[in-house]
């Protein structure tokens, strides 16, 4: 009985634990236009766009992070959205053109209660290359 109370136990908390993972992000636009990615997500099927709450870290998360929290990257806007293959990925883009080869910035994400932070650090080279 015990024996299995625990491995339900462990099957729900690896569950809950893996229930939202944020991918490499995929560059889509280059130096001196308005910045472009996309992250991929993995969330449970059942998960809509809708029910995740995508934005940049406040202050303190950038500190731990070792990252300066610049100008530039509060122009930084998110959705979450469904690709055509029903994958579902957040969509970065900027208001404004971004200047500097480097970006970075630290995004929180939650979803059913779980909070989810990673920093992202990406070289823009010139457009074409």
């Amino acid at each position: 009985m015990l024996r299995s109370l625990l491995v339900v136990v462990l099957f729900l908390t690896s569950n809950s634990l893996y229930a939202l993972g944020l991918g490499e992000i995929q560059l889509d636009s280059g130096l001196n236009q308005r910045f472009k990615a996309r992250i991929p997500v993995t969330v449970s099927e059942k998960a809509e766009p809708t029910d995740l709450i995508v934005k940049l870290a406040d202050n303190e998360r950038f500190k731990q992070a070792g990252i300066e929290r610049r100008g530039y990257v509060l122009s930084l806007n998110f959705e979450t959205l469904r690709g055509e293959d029903g994958q579902m990925y957040i969509s970065v883009n900027s208001r404004d053109r971004i200047r500097e080869p480097m970006l970075s910035f630290v995004l929180e994400v939650l979803h059913e209660g779980t909070r989810t932070m990673r920093s992202y650090s990406t070289f823009i080279g010139e457009s074409g290359m």
